[in-house]
């Protein structure tokens, strides 16, 4: 399994996945900030503003992580490593039957892996940001 670049095909199994990860953190946990709802649209979107990544397993999408260089409104840069140009996980969900198995890590392994990449190639150009441009805090790596 590897992490890879979501297209734009890949935003119907995106949104699925995100309802059922909602859904399931909620009936475990009641009302709070993943009971949202994700549509394929809202996807799309999330899309042409950041990098929308997926796993696969089998050709289907079990996890998912969505990075961007932008920083999200509620983010509070005091309480990360400084750092020249950050990236920042805005959100990331994995198939609830798949949960508690190691997914996400796997997921943030690979992220870990490609900030390294990516900070050797000083985001060089776009697409070498868009290869694969997971946030992670310097203290994380």
């Amino acid at each position: 399994m590897k992490l890879e670049v979501a297209k734009p095909d890949d935003a119907v199994a995106i949104a699925s996945l995100w309802v059922a990860a909602s859904q399931a953190l909620t009936a475990r946990h009641g009302e709070g900030p993943w009971s949202g709802q994700r549509t394929e649209k809202g996807v799309l979107y999330e899309m042409r503003n950041a990098a929308v990544h997926v796993l696969r397993r089998r050709n289907k999408v079990i996890a998912t992580l969505t990075l961007c260089t932008k920083k999200p409104w509620a983010i509070d840069r005091t309480y990360f490593t400084k750092c020249h140009r950050p990236l920042y996980l805005t959100s990331m969900a994995v198939a609830p039957d798949l949960q508690r198995q190691g997914v996400g890590r796997l997921c943030m392994d690979a992220a870990a892996k490609l900030v390294k990449q990516c900070r050797r190639n000083n985001f060089a150009s776009a697409s070498s940001v868009s290869l694969l441009p997971l946030l992670l805090t310097a203290r994380m790596i």
